[in-house]
């Protein structure tokens, strides 16, 4: 039995048992907070501080007073998920403009100071966002932009624009020349070739800098608590945490809540799922 167990096999079975043991330990770990989250959202008042792992007593009375907003911590639900949606499309929407032409040029034009200009524009990437916090603060209150939209998507449009524009560089510098020169030989412009040919071979691309764009600027909160102020115009992340200024929370109200915050980043996701992983690493490598 003892040379059994000492076998390159049964190592091998070990080995497998253990890695899918810890591996099922931290799927758990994962995915336990937003069951609980699921499972309190469907609680009554009273069953919430029973530590049971499954509902009692069903009631869908958390969700019918989000969707009618009778609650005052989400009398302006809609509203403030309306600006959320708002937030997060104009971020994308900012990212992809930036990153697109900025990536094609960093990765098809040749141009005096092009690779230092592709480093510097990556090492904005990793700055802190606290760091860049008071600066935009101070940038949009000089532009009349505080306490709007604009102020949050241009804000983290010009956070996550270097991230998109590393990505497409190296994604638009793989497309091989061979295919551009021969579109100039059949007379096709340069615009043209760019519009026809470079942006529908970068759709991986694209959809893995639009996700990361939208789930960054989605679960955004520094940002939104430095440069909104109003109630009307408050997103959903500073709106939820609200909820735990309260003595007495109700924190089955603040899960239902959460839950339905959480299924249109889950949606964006499942819809480019896959091209994201696909487009990260051919932009990741250089040809």
């Amino acid at each position: 039995m003892a040379h059994n167990l000492k076998s390159p096999k049964s190592k091998k079975i070990l080995s497998a048992i253990i890695i899918n043991f810890l591996a099922l330990i931290l799927l758990l770990w994962i995915i336990f907070p937003v069951y609980w989250m699921i499972v309190s959202s469907f609680k009554t008042w009273e069953d919430l501080f029973r530590p049971d792992l499954f509902v009692l007593n069903p009631t869908i009375e958390s969700y019918v007073t989000v969707f009618t907003q009778s609650y005052f911590r989400v009398h302006l639900f809609w509203r403030q998920m309306g600006n959320s949606i708002l937030v997060s499309s104009g971020t994308v929407a900012i990212v992809l403009f930036v990153s697109i032409f900025g990536g094609y040029a960093l990765g098809r034009m040749y141009f005096k100071g092009k690779r230092y200009i592709g480093t510097v524009t990556l090492l904005t990437y990793l700055l802190p966002s606290t760091f860049l916090a008071i600066p935009y603060y101070k940038v949009m209150t000089s532009y009349g932009l505080y306490n709007t939209p604009w102020a949050l998507m241009l804000a983290m449009g010009a956070l996550y624009s270097p991230y998109g524009m590393w990505i497409l560089s190296d994604f638009f510098r793989g497309i091989p020349r061979e295919i551009e020169e021969a579109a100039l030989v059949d007379g096709a412009s340069k615009l043209k070739i760019f519009y026809k040919m470079f942006l529908p071979l970068s759709g991986p691309a694209l959809a893995a800098v639009s996700t990361f764009a939208f789930l960054m600027a989605w679960n955004d909160y520094l940002f939104a608590l430095l440069l909104l102020s109003s109630e009307s115009n408050l997103t959903m992340p500073l709106v939820m945490g609200g909820f735990l200024v309260s003595d007495e929370a109700p924190w089955n109200l603040f899960m239902a809540v959460g839950f339905i915050y959480s299924i249109p980043p889950v949606i964006f996701y499942y819809s480019f799922k896959k091209y994201l992983v696909t487009g990260i690493f051919r932009g990741a490598v250089k040809s």
